[in-house]
């Protein structure tokens, strides 16, 4: 952009240098051609009113180019304003795509990769550090309930025998005391 301005900027400057040595042909001319009188020189009218027309004609082209030379300018810059306005939305969907690309969105909460990736499997260690706790719980609670369960069969094994033996001896001594009452009905009768 810099360089296309230096370019314009000495093609003007030398249009310019061409006018101003047309026109400084054309002051010599008339100072060569002009009559001297004492120390003056005297110049025509019609050559010196020349003279001026083509010095209004040098400022005109002059004015006008730089009048077109602003108006590229202008351009130029407007143009640049555009390709900067550009340049920053192209920058800013770069820094999305390279956040987008470095993050992950997680119940709406935006978390670096890196981050995520360390909570997860710190979840994950967690879960299957719960799990086994959990199976391992499980498994003293089922060696516990079977140690119980086998007691418990011995206990009732063991209350059933009691039982039975507790209900024997009732009868032996049901039998024996029936027979000591027979003895004394007996012994009654007989007497």
């Amino acid at each position: 952009m810099k360089i296309l301005i230096f370019t314009f900027c000495l093609v003007t400057f030398f249009a310019q240098a061409q006018d101003s040595e047309t026109l400084t042909k054309s002051f010599n001319t008339i100072k060569d051609k002009a009559q001297t009188f004492k120390d003056y020189k005297v110049i025509k009218q019609t050559t010196l009113d020349a003279f001026w027309k083509s010095v209004e004609d040098s400022l005109a082209k002059q004015r006008l180019a730089i009048t077109q030379q602003q108006a590229e300018i202008n351009s130029f810059n407007a143009r640049m304003d555009q390709q900067n306005v550009e340049m920053a939305r192209r920058e800013a969907a770069a820094a999305e795509i390279e956040f987008d690309s470095e993050h992950i969105t997680v119940a709406g909460i935006a978390m670096h990769k890196a981050a995520f990736i360390s909570v997860f499997f710190i979840s994950l260690a967690v879960l299957a550090g719960l799990l086994i706790l959990s199976f391992i719980r499980s498994q003293l609670l089922s060696r516990s309930l079977k140690e119980k369960a086998e007691t418990m069969l011995i206990l009732t094994s063991e209350f059933e025998e009691y039982k039975h033996r507790a209900l024997e001896k009732q009868m032996k001594i049901s039998r024996e005391l029936q027979d000591e009452r027979n003895r004394i009905a007996e012994v009654r009768t007989n007497r």
